[in-house]
């Protein structure tokens, strides 16, 4: 925890996977959470791939942990797998449906599927759990433009002349 305070987060990273994966590493508790201290920290580094991977072993031990889902997701968004980030949101949904960042990032998720109407209903949703939100409130008029943007009709050279 020290190297991440120091602004090491990748060292770090790899020392807190490499306690959980030691023979005194503690108990499943105490190694699903020095994993899930490694996957923010990977992240931190701009490592996503290593983050997922740490996520999943995590869940492996905790299975089902909404947050560890959110977490994993975040990881699949850094690297554009939306459909990925979706399918930990919707299981993280199904078992936290009040929680907000998990419905923001599906609404993330969705926006750059084009699925502008599930969009906005975890935008609601999210904006009914947290209604100040600062960055679902960005993510909103992010929605709401892509909506009108995809109702303008493109005039073709015809229409014009």
């Amino acid at each position: 925890m020290a190297l991440i305070a120091l602004g090491r987060p990748d060292e770090g990273a790899a020392r807190l996977e490499q306690l959980a994966n030691s023979v005194d590493g503690g108990s499943v508790e105490q190694r699903a959470e020095y994993l899930t201290q490694s996957g923010n920290a990977w992240l931190q580094a701009g490592a996503p791939e290593a983050a997922i991977v740490t996520f999943t072993n995590a869940l492996k031990l905790k299975p089902g942990i909404p947050d560890l889902l959110v977490d994993r997701a975040s990881a699949h968004l850094m690297l554009e797998d939306w459909a990925e980030a979706k399918e930990d949101l919707d299981r993280a949904i199904t078992l936290a449906p009040n929680m907000s960042i998990a419905r923001q990032l599906r609404a993330e998720a969705h926006l750059n599927l084009d699925q502008l109407n599930l969009a906005m209903a975890d935008i609601d949703a999210a904006m009914a759990a947290d209604p100040e939100n600062i960055d679902t409130l960005v993510l909103r008029g992010r929605v709401r433009e892509a909506i009108r943007l995809s109702k303008v009709r493109v005039l073709s050279p015809e229409i014009i002349d």
